[in-house]
């Protein structure tokens, strides 16, 4: 009865693996495949002031532009930068550290499954290691939402150290249509990114990957409920904080 258990739930993780692969590979097929952005219209352009020349930094040419340093995103560039020796990125995201929503998770929270499931492929996550290094499964290593940022940042330096990859945090992406027909085998638009303290980089790029999961946790917003002004409403993000 023990071994036929035994095999039962092997078996059952075995099916857990192939199914989550499967959906990786589908994920990375879609995201090459990449549909055409929305266009900005007139009014959304007129809104945004004209940058001055200074604040206009040179060209950025890149294979792939990644919108989005999320679990997702990052899983996408270091799968590509493995599978791709000479594949370049540039990667963008408007918060000012990596890991998408795990930077505004609350601070108590943990990983919903094994860390050994999670992260990019080149770097482990979980702590639980057999004798030659690699990963075991174990239910209850479940990294914390710091660890989860602290091991994305590990991430970004990876990156950034193979030479292929030049990241911007902070910063906001603009797309446009280009009016102009283009002079070799780049696409006719417009990608520009501008960084908090006002300076624009514009780039050139073959492939435009953008990854969005719109992500809010309480602290993100306002309350979802009427408050009087003469209350303190603290988000759950900020309770250990205050009680402390």
């Amino acid at each position: 009865s023990l071994i036929k258990n035994t095999k039962e739930n092997c078996r059952d993780h075995l099916i857990f693996i192939n199914t989550f692969q499967l959906y990786w590979h589908i994920f990375i097929i879609t995201a090459i495949m990449t549909p055409k952005p929305e266009r900005i219209s007139t009014k959304d352009q007129n809104s945004i002031s004209p940058p001055s020349e200074k604040n206009i930094n040179a060209d950025l040419q890149c294979d792939y532009l990644v919108v989005g340093a999320g679990t997702t995103g990052m899983s996408f560039i270091d799968t590509l930068l493995t599978e791709n020796s000479n594949a370049t990125v540039v990667l963008v995201d408007r918060n000012f550290r990596p890991g998408g929503h795990w930077g505004q998770a609350y601070p108590f929270v943990r990983l919903h499954q094994p860390s050994c499931f999670y992260g990019v492929n080149s770097l482990a996550l979980g702590k639980v290691r057999n004798r030659k290094g690699r990963e075991i499964f174990d239910r209850d290593d479940r990294a914390t939402a710091t660890e989860v940022v602290e091991y994305y940042e590990k991430v970004i330096g990876q990156f950034e150290s193979c030479g292929r990859v030049k990241c911007f945090f902070g910063a906001e992406y603009k797309y446009a249509e280009s009016e102009t027909k283009p002079k070799s085998d780049v696409p006719a638009s417009s990608h520009t990114i501008i960084s908090g303290c006002g300076k624009v980089s514009k780039v050139r790029c073959c492939k435009l990957v953008t990854v969005s999961t719109n992500v809010v946790v309480p602290s993100m917003r306002k309350p979802l409920i009427p408050v009087h002004e003469s209350v303190e409403i603290i988000p759950v993000n900020g309770v250990p904080d205050a009680v402390t």
